[in-house]
């Protein structure tokens, strides 16, 4: 193993983009911190190569083939160890390595290992515990990968997949969310993680995905409304909001859920503040701007801000509150309008964009 000359192993950082959803229900470590330099969702998740390997020839069915002898694992992912800085980002690749076969067996253990690490840093789940979740028909056709517990019991379920074709990772998403949203037994958390291992890192990096699936149930009617809280979570997020979306769409599958099933009675989020209080945390926390527009006031964030341009994007308050308590929404005129040099656009659903020049 590689050592640096203070004797210490190299430390490894892995990109991984994770969903709103996901975010909201996980905090950051100094093994997995926000990537400030890249798009919002993005983190890096830092390990060393032996934990990697140990998790690797742990839970990887690859490796048990190869017996005691890991030369072939080795001289497929020398740089694992060949590479020198202390700090090395986006090492986990399949550069160089052409044989099919290899490529996929590797990619699918490599990917077991990124997410079994990824679900140890975010939520804390112990080692000892990560298991594959046995094949039953009876329960369901679909099943994910993974179930693991933290260190406070709570359950959680996951499936990895690792590919090295990039178009294959919406293709890899799309089934492993199939597998866990389908799965009826509960669990804290149900997540999809797929990992992309590239074969050339001038073209795309390897990194890694994380989402967590909404668990809307599969006979949503097709109306009006119905489309209309759908699209709440969109207003979410496009004001600045993405962890009350998240929150948002949880509280909304058991309110479709329980007006599916004739009672009409809608859970309080499990384990976490109402949806108006997360709304008005989120709103402090992320320092959002207020703007009052005639007489209606704008909860929204500044999306670009230079060459003598300000951009705003927010919704109204009254919509933002509407949401949080699940309420049907509140409606208006889309139109826009040129007041001196600048432009203002409002839509039906409450949201604005006000393009400024200063």
């Amino acid at each position: 193993m590689k050592l640096n000359k203070g004797g210490n192993l190299q430390t490894l950082q892995h990109p991984v983009r994770i969903d709103a959803s996901t975010q909201a229900i996980f905090q950051p470590s100094s093994s997995l911190t926000k990537n400030t330099c890249a798009p919002t969702g993005s983190f890096i998740l830092k390990f060393s190569p032996a934990v990697f390997l140990h998790a690797y020839v742990l839970l990887g069915e690859s490796p048990q083939r190869f017996g005691s002898d890991l030369s072939l694992y080795l001289a497929t992912v020398n740089s694992f160890f060949a590479k020198s800085p202390t700090v090395q980002t986006g090492f986990v690749s399949l550069v160089g390595i052409t044989q099919t076969d290899t490529k996929k067996r590797l990619s699918e253990d490599l990917g077991v290992a990124l997410s079994s690490l990824f679900m140890a840093e975010a939520f804390g789940v112990t080692w000892d515990t990560i298991a594959q979740i046995p094949q039953n028909s009876k329960l369901s056709k679909k099943r994910p990968d993974f179930e693991c517990f933290d260190t406070t019991g709570n359950r959680h379920l996951f499936e990895a997949k690792g590919t090295t074709v990039l178009a294959g990772v919406d293709v890899a998403l799309t089934k492993a969310i199939a597998q866990v949203k389908k799965y009826p037994e509960s669990a804290n958390t149900k997540l999809a993680i797929v990992s992309f291992l590239s074969t050339d890192d001038r073209l795309f990096p390897s990194q890694t995905f994380v989402v967590d699936p909404p668990t809307l149930p599969d006979n949503i009617p097709p109306t009006k409304r119905v489309a209309q809280l759908l699209h709440g979570e969109k207003i979410l997020q496009f004001a600045g909001l993405p962890q009350t979306g998240a929150a948002y769409m949880k509280a909304l599958s058991v309110k479709l859920r329980a007006e599916s099933a004739g009672n009409g009675q809608v859970a309080p989020i499990e384990k976490g503040p109402g949806l108006l209080m997360k709304l008005n945390q989120e709103i402090e926390q992320s320092a959002l701007q207020v703007r009052q527009i005639g007489n209606t006031q704008f909860v929204g964030r500044s999306i670009f801000d230079g060459l003598g341009v300000h951009i705003f994007v927010g919704a109204t308050r009254r919509q933002l509150d509407a949401l949080a308590l699940l309420a049907d929404m509140a409606t208006g005129d889309t139109y826009s309008r040129l007041q001196g040099d600048d432009f203002h656009s409002f839509f039906a659903d409450g949201t604005c964009l006000l393009i400024e020049r200063s």
